[in-house]
């Protein structure tokens, strides 16, 4: 069995590159690299094959030193890091709102201690700040590899005397992992995608091709680094968000980048990885990663929007890369080169952890520095969808599970997607003054149609339509629930009219009202008007889809359109009387569907109602 050396690989700083860029690129929302995020996979690998090949040198020289481990990681990961949490504070100070800055200092918290992959994985609060708008979302990854190198270490120096069963040990690890992997990814798919149990298989992938031959045959290595190269780029451009990952879809990329440095440099492949301008951005990877991300998430803030202009997204590249070579060249370099003993260097990175806890505990103390804004403005930020609203969104059973308006047998049913769940305190405004109670069941991401569109992941998808199915079932079977209200996010799903007339035909007996849903924004609203006081423009009316246009062919079929409840003409307000109506960039905020829908609502819906209700 080969013994791994310290030798110089530049095709792998190559690969660096290749996995850098596709994660920027996918970040940067360019269509192309709809499959970038797997860049992190190839990274893993990557890292799991380099320390694997630092500790057994160590071990062939002598022991493997956990100390002198320790001490390479905190001169690599720490400095850059905290000089970037540093700067994104400061950024935050200035371009943040209260709540987002709270958020930030929080993170910054979670990235200081490497625990920030466990924070992101708990924020799954569905009306959360979105994760777009998290300028430090992207140090889960750090923090999966800062877990793997507690534990790995030990097992190198452990079992690096007999080589043969840490190989057969890793082995039977990986192959747990991914095992985990496949199944939680299904049943729990953020903990798979954040936690070290189900993403330790990739990096001990690397591992294991630092721990076997590398020489192979020159056709053999061709085959090799070709062929992983295709798994690469194949799945940077054809997997997407919409897939259940990581689970075995991640297979396809780390098994790419193994297969790419199996194949070695002497290849093709090897070659072009080894060019000088690949190997440059891989030397520069470290910091482009860090940088890139914050810096797109304060463009959002400073052009107020959630879709940045092709402008926007060159000159934030162009910023990444500036401050991605000062920070490889001023940062790591030196602190990488400088002659220190062990233990100062030790006391600096335990300096640098203890600075990045105060640096995330100032703006939590400070509220967020509310100072920094008009009262008004704050109470822009502030507005949010009804509490009850929130509440009753369910965001994983695949069973109907209901929240209740008003007292006695319920008669109606409010079913959809978290844009019913926003119409909540509306309906009870409408359950109060006519004298009725009712039900609602909301899934996020889940419309109310027998064949649910797969704008979400496969296991998401599949408890939509577990549910939808339910809750038909138990609608047949209670005879006073006399009216379905129908709501969602129409606009966000790909669906024909006759998935609608689907789910109409399997309600026969029953009042079905169908809710056009209100003019979308499409840029956070609160947001905007906090930073921009009123000066905010007026919104046109919702283009009619045509998939919800039945044609009267269902009698017991109505249509409302919300949007009556407040547009004028061809234009609609988002703000009334110092009021938002929206909560974020497409969900109505408590105010308007209290205010505005509930009123409208009652007079719509009293024609409807059946003239007796079962009590």
């Amino acid at each position: 069995m080969a013994k791994p050396g310290p030798s110089y690989r530049p095709e792998v700083d190559g690969l660096r590159a290749v996995a850098v860029i596709s994660v920027i690129l996918f970040h940067a929302k360019v269509s192309l690299f709809s499959g970038g995020f797997v860049g992190v996979d190839v990274f893993f690998v990557i890292s799991g094959f380099l320390i694997t090949g630092l500790l057994m040198n160590d071990a062939n020289n002598g022991e493997v030193s956990i100390s002198r481990f320790y001490e390479r990681r905190i001169r690599r990961i720490l400095p850059a890091l905290t000089v970037v949490a540093f700067c994104t504070l400061v950024a935050g100070c200035v371009l943040f709102l209260p709540a987002q800055l709270i958020a930030l200092g929080k993170s910054i918290l979670a990235t200081s201690v490497f625990s920030s992959n466990i924070w992101f994985w708990n924020q799954t609060d569905y009306f959360d700040p979105s994760s777009e708008m998290m300028p430090l979302l992207h140090t889960w990854s750090l923090a999966v590899e800062e877990h793997f190198y507690i534990v790995f270490p030990l097992l190198i120096a452990l079992l690096c005397r007999r080589p043969r069963l840490l190989v057969l040990v890793i082995v039977a690890l990986a192959t747990a992992s991914l095992v985990l992997c496949a199944m939680q990814t299904s049943r729990s798919p953020a903990a798979a995608f954040y936690l070290l149990p189900t993403r330790a298989w990739e990096l001990l992938v690397g591992a294991l091709v630092a721990l076997l031959p590398l020489k192979t045959p020159p056709t053999l290595g061709e085959a090799s680094s070709a062929i992983g190269l295709v798994l690469i780029v194949g799945s940077i451009f054809l997997m997407n968000e919409a897939m259940s990952f990581p689970g075995v879809y991640a297979v396809a990329p780390v098994a790419g980048a193994a297969l790419v440095i199996v194949g070695g440099k002497d290849t093709r492949v090897g070659r072009l990885l080894a060019s000088r301008p690949t190997v440059w951005v891989g030397l520069l990877s470290y910091s482009l990663y860090l940088w890139h991300w914050p810096i797109l998430v304060f463009a959002k803030q400073l052009a107020v929007t959630t879709e940045l202009s092709a402008i926007w997204v060159v000159g934030a590249l162009c910023l990444t890369l500036g401050l991605s070579w000062s920070s490889w060249k001023y940062v790591e370099q030196p602190v990488r080169r400088v002659r220190l003993r062990r233990r100062p260097v030790f006391a600096l990175g335990s300096a640098a952890l203890t600075a990045g806890v105060f640096l995330g505990f100032v703006p939590i103390f400070a509220a967020g520095f509310p100072g920094r804004f008009t009262a008004q403005a704050l109470a822009f930020a502030n507005s949010k969808m009804s509490a009850s609203g929130r509440s009753c969104l369910d965001n994983s059973k695949s069973t109907m599970t209901a929240c209740r308006i008003g007292d006695g047998l319920p008669s109606f049913l409010l079913w959809g997607d978290s844009h019913a769940g926003a119409l909540m305190s509306g309906m009870e405004y409408v359950g109060q003054l006519e004298h009725r109670s009712g039900i609602v069941s909301v899934l996020y991401g889940c419309p109310p149609l027998i064949n649910p569109p797969a704008e979400r992941s496969r296991t998401h998808r599949q408890n939509c339509i577990a549910r939808n199915l339910d809750t038909i079932r138990k609608v047949n079977e209670t005879p006073f629930l006399s009216t379905v209200i129908l709501s969602a996010y129409w606009a966000s799903y790909s669906f024909k009219r006759s998935d609608l007339e689907a789910l109409v035909k399997l309600l026969p007996n029953k009042t079905i009202v169908l809710l056009e849903d209100v003019p979308i924004p499409g840029f956070d609203v609160p947001w905007s008007a906090a930073l921009r006081g009123k000066d905010i423009p007026e919104i046109s009316p919702a283009q009619p889809l045509p998939a919800l246009d039945l044609g009267g062919a269902y009698p017991n079929v109505h249509t409302i359109q919300l949007e009556d409840a407040f547009c004028s003409g061809k234009t609609c307000p988002i703000e009334v009387g110092g009021h938002l109506l929206y909560s974020d960039s497409n969900h109505l905020s408590d105010y308007a569907a209290r205010e505005l829908i509930g009123p409208y609502l009652k007079n719509a819906l009293r024609p409807l109602w059946p003239d007796q209700l079962t009590r």
